[in-house]
């Protein structure tokens, strides 16, 4: 198990403010048109948590028992507390470290009752080193030799494309799953069929699969056609998709015990489903895996507080 997995993606500080109500009340209509926004949320607290999409992945690998290597950009603040934490959930850290005035990420996200969130990414060194970090600065390129695995979460269009470039470089048996998140809107349409044609899998939430179709004009039968073996498209306490090129297979979600808070629920459904792919699992049982590891995830705040 050890070493098998490239998880590429953001690292961040987590700020989650609750507030009560349902933040889309607050949204300012008249006669069913947007007026000029100005809004204000009250938050009788905040908390600091661990996160970023490559964090919170590789976390929810690192308890399931794999050693999964992290690239990333981060702060000097990285290597105190944050750096500590996942190593010893097992996860081998190899990011671009800044200089001592540099900061990690930060998520600023406010959460409703009902769960929906507005965030504020600032970027910080991840934003300053985003378009021209390589993966070869930290990983030996034995090592990516032997990735069976490499998932490639949200960066911007010129980062995910160089790193999935850079990895088919010196590895093209393992598989490649692309996941664009909410930045998808970033590529270009030529960009995203570039990922896609290095790529074995999409996965993406429901949202995401909606913009990808109205602003590059990509319908999943056209994502597939390019190459890909599956898209997979998250909805959430629906469930999930897999899209292949002949058929459809519908995932029911797993309920939780209680639900918390769902930052990171997508990343830890991520990581089960990885898991689930490296102990020789369908696709179809892979994805059930990720459902049960995020329904333990919704479980907790924050995107690396549940255990199994």
């Amino acid at each position: 198990m050890k070493n098998q997995i490239l998880v590429a993606g953001s690292v961040a500080f987590d700020i989650l403010f609750p507030i009560q109500g349902d933040i889309r009340k607050e949204i300012p209509l008249k006669n069913g048109k947007l007026r000029s926004v100005n809004m204000t949320f009250l938050a009788r607290k905040s908390k600091y948590y661990y996160g970023g999409t490559a964090a919170n992945i590789a976390y929810g690998l690192g308890i399931q028992g794999f050693n999964p290597i992290m690239f990333s950009a981060v702060g000097y603040d990285f290597k105190k507390d944050f750096q500590k934490h996942l190593e010893k959930n097992r996860v081998v850290c190899k990011p671009i470290v800044g200089g001592k005035k540099t900061e990690t990420a930060k998520s600023f996200q406010i959460s409703d009752e009902i769960y929906q969130q507005i965030t504020i990414f600032q970027a910080n060194h991840y934003g300053d080193r985003i378009d021209d970090m390589s993966i070869y600065e930290t990983i030996a390129k034995s090592d990516i030799k032997n990735i069976k695995i490499a998932i490639f979460s949200p960066g911007n269009n010129t980062s995910t494309l160089n790193n999935i470039q850079e990895f088919r470089r010196i590895n093209d048996k393992a598989t490649v799953i692309f996941d664009p998140g909410m930045n998808v809107t970033t590529f270009s349409k030529e960009d995203i069929i570039e990922c896609i044609s290095l790529s074995n899998i999409l996965i993406s939430n429901d949202t995401e699969i909606l913009r990808i179709r109205k602003v590059h004009g990509l319908t999943i039968n056209e994502l597939i056609k390019v190459g890909l073996k599956y898209v997979i498209e998250t909805k959430g306490e629906k469930g999930s998709v897999i899209h292949t090129k002949s058929k459809k297979i519908k995932i029911n979600a797993r309920k939780p015990r209680k639900v918390v808070e769902t930052t990171g629920a997508g990343d830890a459904y991520r990581a089960g489903m990885i898991a689930g792919l490296l102990k020789g699992k369908n696709i179809k049982d892979a994805c059930k895996v990720g459902s049960i590891i995020s329904s333990k995830c919704v479980e907790e705040y924050g995107g690396q507080g549940y255990k199994l």
